[in-house]
């Protein structure tokens, strides 16, 4: 009798007011009416719950504060002997990319309730022209600037290694070598070109939309919906951008083995590795919760927000933490900012020891000089 978005009065005192189209009342603005036409129904949103972004929120706000006061510390200590020999240059460059990465939190949850709560979307939203491009623009954003902060942070941490194999190369041949911070930040231009070739080519030809999926019960109603961001090429870029980035953490892993022998003060090769195998599960295990809970937004934003606040802390605590405890509580070695290198030349084994320094800006040189010691031959190593 009623239409679909009205139903019928049962008025006790008026016996006529019940079987005739003029006596239906209209539901309200988010309702539709029952199969009875007796009463009225609303649908399942499932909007994310103002709890689960006042959680992310918090904990990105937490690491975006690590994230500049790892900045802040190198700054502060860029004399001291601990920070100079882990080259500050690239230490803030990994910090900058964890403060990047930690806010794509911002883009993560794009959400209509407002449309619903003011009224703009009406029971009959689902074919309604609503304003989604917003919503769609966070939705493309949230890639652009987490994949920017990865791979700041990881390429800086395989280029600063990348600089001191290659002095250390150099030291075993006995020549004098100089490389600049700006030598080996070509690197970290090339994964950041690769990644943004991706990442142009899936905004042109399949960007991420915000839609909200509608499923209908068995007469056809709307039951229930979910907003989320989707495109018909999403699965292909998003599998592109994560080989990137894994193949971007294998080479991480290989340099940290190729450089094991140097000492870990001036290589912090044990610390890098411990960060890019912390990476991999997270990635690994990342991949199957977001599976998991992909139709249901609210847990979805959550487990992703918090997989990347908890990635960005573990790269900041890795790199930033020893070395403040080197400083702070006194394993520092009493000050001596001298390390050594177990080397081979020829077939004899030789011991370097010697001091790195580095101011840590762009155009500084990293310099290694090593002092004469006597090999196991009666030979001496010639000074650099």
């Amino acid at each position: 009798i009623c239409p679909d978005h009205a139903y019928l009065v049962d008025d006790a005192l008026d016996a006529t007011r019940h079987d005739e189209e003029s006596d239906c009342i209209e539901c309200g603005a988010l309702e539709w009416s029952n199969l009875d036409s007796k009463g009225c129904s609303t649908e399942d949103y499932n909007f994310i719950p103002p709890d689960y972004y006042l959680i992310v929120n918090i904990f990105t706000i937490i690491s975006l504060f690590l994230s500049i006061a790892g900045c802040a510390l190198t700054f502060m200590y860029r004399e001291n002997h601990v920070v100079k020999i882990s080259q500050p240059f690239f230490l803030y460059i990994v910090c900058f990319g964890c403060a990047i990465s930690v806010a794509a939190n911002f883009f993560a949850g794009p959400t209509d309730e407002r449309m619903f709560e003011e009224g703009e979307a009406q029971w009959d939203y689902a074919t309604a022209d609503l304003d989604y491009s917003m919503h769609s623009a966070m939705c493309n954003g949230f890639w652009w600037v987490h994949s920017t902060g990865f791979i700041l942070s990881y390429s800086a941490l395989i280029a600063k290694m990348f600089r001191i194999h290659s002095v250390m190369k150099a030291a075993k041949k006995l020549k004098a070598v100089r490389i600049k911070p700006l030598d080996v930040v070509k690197s970290i231009l090339m994964f950041l070109a690769v990644d943004y070739v991706v990442l142009a080519l899936w905004t042109i030809t399949s960007p991420l939309e915000y839609v909200r999926e509608v499923t209908d019960d068995a007469f056809g109603r709307p039951a229930s919906s979910i907003g989320k961001c989707k495109s018909d090429d999403m699965g292909m870029y998003i599998t592109i951008i994560m080989l990137i980035h894994l193949f971007l953490i294998v080479v991480g892993n290989v340099m940290a083995y190729v450089t094991r022998h140097i000492d870990n003060k001036l290589n912090e090769g044990r610390d890098i590795a411990i960060c890019f195998f912390n990476n991999m599960q997270f990635m690994i295990i990342g991949v199957f919760i977001l599976i998991v809970v992909k139709d249901n937004p609210a847990h979805s934003y959550l487990a992703k927000g918090l997989l990347v606040c908890i990635n960005d802390v573990s790269l900041l605590a890795a790199i930033i933490g020893p070395k403040l405890w080197r400083i702070w509580g006194g394993g520092d070695d009493n000050g001596n900012g001298s390390f050594s290198m177990q080397t081979s030349m020829g077939t004899s084994n030789s011991s370097l020891t010697g001091a790195t320094t580095s101011d840590g800006s762009a155009g500084s040189e990293m310099v290694t000089s090593f002092e004469p010691l006597e090999a196991p031959s009666g030979n001496k190593v010639a000074p650099i």
